[in-house]
């Protein structure tokens, strides 16, 4: 899932391969979204527009510390996810900020530019590290897809192009709660994979006084 780019809000952007945005962020006083920190270049692009320039990023530095995640800056962002397929226009606006932890079996959902949402991702360890492409990353939270809501695993999750994705859960009021990013996946079987999130959780480390926009 390493690839390169990034888009505004989970629509469709190319540059130097192609990814996904996630959450907009108060941080260090300004506005910043957040993709993921292995998408490559840093300026960004989507459709011909402007989406902003890299601000800061933990990766690969301090991945192992604050989490694969990329600050951008330079457009003005507001926090929506991409609520169906990506060909559709249903939006659910990102309402309140999760800066710990899911606990094991809870769902999460994410939306990303190639695959637009995707649920039933249910926690198995609330916070791992493991290493992507020789980069040690953390805080990660780990997770199981199935389609058939059950007990099962099966790798009909995210795909490439999705990374920097947010990833959330419903808050109960018609929006969702922001949990992280979409960072990867790890393919333990050729029958189901196992995909990962870095969490905000991090990404406040780096900034203490980091808010949703």
């Amino acid at each position: 899932m390493k690839m390169g780019s990034s888009v505004s809000h989970s629509l469709n952007g190319v540059y130097q391969g192609t990814c996904s945005t996630g959450v907009a962020l108060n941080l260090k006083g300004a506005t910043r979204l957040l993709t993921a920190g292995h998408c490559l270049g840093s300026t960004f692009i989507n459709n011909g527009n402007m989406v902003g320039q890299t601000y800061t990023t933990a990766y690969p530095t301090n991945a192992d510390i604050y989490g694969d995640w990329k600050a951008i800056q330079g457009s003005t962002y507001s926090n929506y996810v991409w609520n169906g397929t990506v060909s559709g226009t249903s939006t659910l606006p990102i309402n309140s900020a999760n800066w710990g932890l899911r606990m094991v079996g809870d769902p999460v959902c994410a939306s990303g530019q190639t695959t637009g949402q995707t649920c039933r991702y249910f926690v198995l360890s609330p916070q791992v590290g493991i290493t992507f492409a020789g980069v040690a990353t953390w805080p990660l939270v780990q997770m199981r897809h199935d389609s058939n809501n059950g007990t099962g695993f099966d790798k009909n999750g995210w795909g490439s192009g999705d990374s920097g994705g947010p990833c959330y859960y419903a808050d109960g009021n018609g929006g969702v709660t922001a949990l992280g990013i979409v960072t990867g996946r790890s393919f333990p079987s050729t029958s189901y994979t196992l995909y990962y999130c870095t969490l905000l959780k991090g990404v406040r480390a780096w900034d203490p006084s980091a808010t949703l926009a």
